[in-house]
């Protein structure tokens, strides 16, 4: 469900939380219309670029916000909402019985089971020059963060077990998001934890 290279999980398994007013704002929920501010480290290209935000409709990449990075890298975007986003939602239906091919669940829960999700991706523009933007870490360990925009209140708890040639891959995963925009984060390993809780230590934003 998540949607680094890390999951193991299919992009169609972007989940969350069951219900704002039931359960209070999920950690990793960022709101309708979200504004997201940072800093990309050891940025040396100068005031020149925007950053793009962009959602895939099919096999197309939209732009849907830009904002300027200054020179020293920081910037400040903010996401649209609903109205702009919805013409380019997807209807999925997600039925957790049904286990991945060499794959076995463990008491997954998700709900509800039809749902609509986009995945933001950034980029640093400048004329015919576009760098990808990512959030994650390295050190200590490598941690990968998305940005999804989720249609209803959704959640997905539980683990899988997967068989990669001669390797068992674990995830845990520990998914709330609210309506509009969420924050997701996922570890790799043979051992994975995707989940939409407070990101670990040592998260930065960078381009290449």
């Amino acid at each position: 469900m998540s949607v680094s290279k890390s999951s193991i999980l299919s992009a169609a398994l972007l989940l969350g939380c069951g219900g704002l007013v039931a359960c209070g704002s999920p950690a990793g929920y960022l709101g309708a219309e979200p504004t997201l501010s940072g800093q990309i480290q050891g940025w040396s290209r100068g005031s020149d670029f925007v950053l793009q935000a962009n959602v895939l409709a099919g096999t197309t990449l939209m732009a849907v916000a830009t904002a300027p990075i200054d020179a020293m890298g920081n910037f400040s975007i903010t996401l649209p909402g609903a109205a702009t986003l919805t013409p380019y939602l997807t209807p999925q239906h997600v039925d957790a019985s049904q286990p991945i091919p060499g794959c076995s669940g463990s008491n997954v829960q998700i709900s509800p089971q039809d749902f609509s999700t986009l995945a933001l991706q950034l980029k640093a523009v400048s004329g015919t020059t576009k760098l990808s933007v990512t959030h994650g870490s390295k050190t200590p360990n490598v941690v990968n963060v998305g940005y999804i925009y989720s249609d209803v209140a959704l959640t997905e708890t539980g683990s899988v077990s997967c068989m990669f040639s001669t390797t068992t891959i674990q995830e845990t995963i520990d998914i709330h998001f609210g309506v509009g925009w969420n924050r997701e984060w996922s570890s790799t390993g043979t051992t994975i934890t995707v989940s939409s809780g407070p990101l670990p230590d040592g998260v930065v934003w960078t381009a290449q």
